[in-house]
């Protein structure tokens, strides 16, 4: 910050020194900080209000700063004259701009919407700025230091808040209109349903970016995260439900986030499954009451949520249900991946070990081939295990039904799944080799109220082979085949010492032998 008022004073001092009127000069004694203002009557302060003290802006996701941009959101009253003041020390600059329409509609996810945007104008004599309605603005500067925009420019963008994320499937639900107060404002949103996996932003314009030039070489921020931060992180709630959610502007000095907060009151339930079946060709036809069906494991700490790894192929059918109830069952939801509906089934297009995932919180549906790795120390040195080392991923054998991998260490057996669109931490998708047995809770194997208890896990030696059968629940360790022995081949006979196994016949032979 004070590297970029001191470059700005002293180019302000050289262009614009003895330009300012005693009156505005008069007023430095408002500011109790040096920085870039606000000002005029459209603020409806005082020049130099701490309240008008701008921030510098962040680009990108990543939040990084750009030099010379600076951003300010504020309540402007309608058809009255603002500007942009300079004070640092004993030197002060007024910037301005001739603000004409222009519409930001550049590739998603940014912004589509017409802004106020002028190349900048410095010194008092510069028109001053005015927008068409009294509202809230987006107000940002930038002195193009980096020298990537045709020049230095003034936006003003109107700001009418709303939620964007997975909770309404990257869509924009805008807030009600509320009465316009410069001071503080707080807008409502009820009946929202959130969970760990509906993740939120708030944002303007229905979009989070909004571009500065026709380039798109520089996007601003135009959503809040968490911890109400230009570009931060999504907002996630732990407990499933439904919420009302508020945004409060209250008008103040310092960064973005000083000036909003949100609030999130949980006020209902969200009726989720317990308990997931698969059926199909191979997991009890059409008998719900099989023992062949598949009672599907839930993921740990995300309601609704339910897994399993078998093996089908493309004749096979498969439906899901909540209950052992036929009337119940169902081949997808809102979002589907990886997989075609013949009738009411789900079918595959190719054979194979598949992962059958379904987050009923999200209305989703996935199904694709299984991605199964091996991890602790067998697969990796043995001091670490996790995901964070190497991953050794199981090959399917599709005319065996199983999956197989060799284990490059000795050590425990560890294993875990993996696919796109699963949020859920790995360690809650875990798979468990215990006595011959693929198990998918360890909490069943584990003694209450014994700390550090022993894990019973299987382990291997190198070069073992590790057979995984999803369908009948096995994991089999076996030594490589031993290959075998090659014969020796027969020596070289020696002209020399050994008979000639081929004689030739004597053209001569003695009548008596």
């Amino acid at each position: 910050m004070r590297r970029f008022l001191y470059t700005l004073a002293v180019a302000a001092a050289v262009t614009a020194c003895g330009l300012f009127p005693e009156d505005v000069v008069d007023q430095k004694d408002l500011a109790a900080t040096d920085g870039l203002f606000v000002c005029g009557e459209a603020t409806g302060l005082p020049d130099f209000s701490q309240e008008a003290l701008m921030s510098i802006a962040t680009v990108g996701p990543r939040r990084a700063s750009r030099d010379g941009m600076m951003e300010k959101f504020m309540v402007l009253e309608g058809g009255k004259d603002f500007k942009i003041k300079l004070r640092n020390g004993e030197i002060f600059a007024t910037f301005s701009a001739e603000l004409v329409d222009s519409v930001s509609a550049g590739v998603a996810p940014e912004v589509d919407m017409t802004v106020k945007k002028g190349r900048m104008l410095m010194g008092d004599d510069a028109p001053a700025m005015q927008v068409p309605s009294t509202g809230l603005y987006h107000i940002l500067v930038d002195f193009n230091y980096p020298g990537d925009l045709v020049s230095p420019f003034i936006v003003v963008a109107p700001v009418s808040w709303g939620v964007s994320g997975v909770m309404n499937k990257g869509g924009f639900t805008p807030f009600e209109a509320v009465d316009i107060n410069a001071e503080q404002m707080t807008w409502t949103l009820e009946g929202q349903r959130l969970s760990s996996t509906r993740n939120f932003r708030f944002c303007y314009g229905g979009g989070s970016a909004l571009c500065l030039d026709d380039a798109g070489k520089v996007r601003v921020n135009t959503y809040l995260g968490a911890a109400m931060l230009p570009g931060g992180n999504d907002i996630v709630v732990d407990t499933i439900g439904f919420y009302t959610v508020r945004l409060t502007y209250t008008r103040a000095a310092g960064k973005v986030s000083d000036s909003f907060s949100y609030e999130l009151e949980r006020t209902g339930d969200v009726p989720l499954p317990q308990t997931m079946y698969m059926c199909g060709s191979r997991f009890g036809g059409e008998d719900w009451n099989s023992e062949a069906v598949v009672a599907m494991e839930p993921v740990k700490r995300t309601p609704g949520t339910f897994w399993a790894i078998r093996y089908v192929d493309t004749l096979d059918f498969v439906r899901f249900s909540p209950e052992r109830l036929a009337e119940k069952s169902f081949a997808q939801l809102e979002e589907n991946t990886g997989f075609e509906v013949s009738g009411d089934s789900v079918k595959v297009t190719k054979n194979g070990n598949y992962l059958f995932y379904i987050d009923a919180d999200a209305g989703k549906v996935l199904v694709e081939p299984a991605r199964v790795f091996g991890h602790g120390a067998a697969f990796q040195y043995p001091e670490k295990w996790g995901v964070e080392g190497p991953r050794v991923r199981f090959k399917d054998i599709d005319s065996l039904h199983v999956m197989t991998n060799t284990a490059p260490y000795d050590g425990e057996l560890r294993l875990f799944f993996s696919g796109p669109g699963i949020t859920a931490g790995w360690k809650f998708r875990q798979i468990y080799a215990i006595d011959g047995q693929l198990r998918y809770n360890l909490e069943d194997f584990l003694t209450p109220g014994v700390e550090n208890d022993p894990l019973p896990h299987m382990s291997v030696s190198a070069g073992q082979i590790i057979t995984l059968d999803f369908n009948a629940g096995t994991v089999l360790i076996e030594d490589p085949p031993v290959p075998e022995p090659v014969p020796e081949p027969e020596p070289e006979p020696d002209p020399d010492t050994d008979p000639d196994p081929n004689p030739e016949p004597d053209p001569n032979p003695d009548p008596d032998e």
